[in-house]
């Protein structure tokens, strides 16, 4: 388990881990990954590492709060984002791989720089590539789990980086600042990661940070 790192959610739909999150400060407690992700429900889905179809698939945890079916004041509309409680199974997977993400850059300030993003589907890193100067208002997505879902206010790279299955995943800069997690891999559209950990804390009423 890492940034980078892949998921099953309800042991069919594979996507990757954003970061790893705590609020004590002291170890991780969940994890952020993608939204869609998830079928829209109230069910508490079990999420898994491993990889996909195999017999050695661990439980770690399970579905806190989907931010496309539960969503704060502020920003006032749907985030393709969820948080998932960690389990004490997940403490014992955790490895030093991928990316070492620490800290979070604001929003406006990713726009116009180089990124990379760390593929779980090859646990490798991608080439740079630039973030477009100007946010995406307003995208309609399709993903197995839930059907068609609509996003705003998105981050958007010059071209497609990401595959099926990478979904979830992390986009950084400078190595070890996070700037948005993997929306629409084929579109190169990403939920900034800054108005996540908002998003999250407020309606969890609890601090999270990035742990590592």
């Amino acid at each position: 388990i890492h940034a980078g790192g892949t998921i099953i959610v309800d042991n069919q739909y594979v996507g990757g881990i954003c970061c790893l999150l705590s609020n004590y400060n002291n170890y991780p407690t969940h994890l952020l990954t993608s939204g869609h992700l998830f079928p829209s429900s109230n069910d508490k889905l079990k999420v898994y590492s491993g990889e996909y179809n195999s017999t050695e698939l661990l439980h770690i945890g399970d579905l806190a709060v989907n931010l496309l079916d539960n969503y704060p004041n502020n920003p006032g509309f749907p985030i393709d984002i969820a948080l998932v409680e960690l389990n004490d199974n997940a403490v014992d997977l955790i490895v030093d791989n991928g990316p070492v993400i620490n800290k979070f850059i604001p929003a406006p300030s990713i726009l116009n720089k180089m990124a990379q993003v760390f593929f779980p589907t090859t646990n490798d890193y991608s080439n740079y590539v630039k973030i477009e100067p100007h946010f995406v208002e307003q995208y309609s997505l399709n993903s197995d789990a839930r059907g068609w879902f609509t996003v705003r206010k998105m981050i958007k790279t010059e071209i497609s980086i990401t595959n099926p299955g990478d979904s979830g995943t992390i986009l950084f800069v400078n190595q070890n600042l996070g700037a948005g997690v993997c929306t629409g891999g084929a579109l190169g559209l990403f939920e900034p990661l800054d108005r996540a950990l908002q998003a999250i804390s407020e309606i969890e009423n609890t601090a999270y940070y990035i742990w590592r």
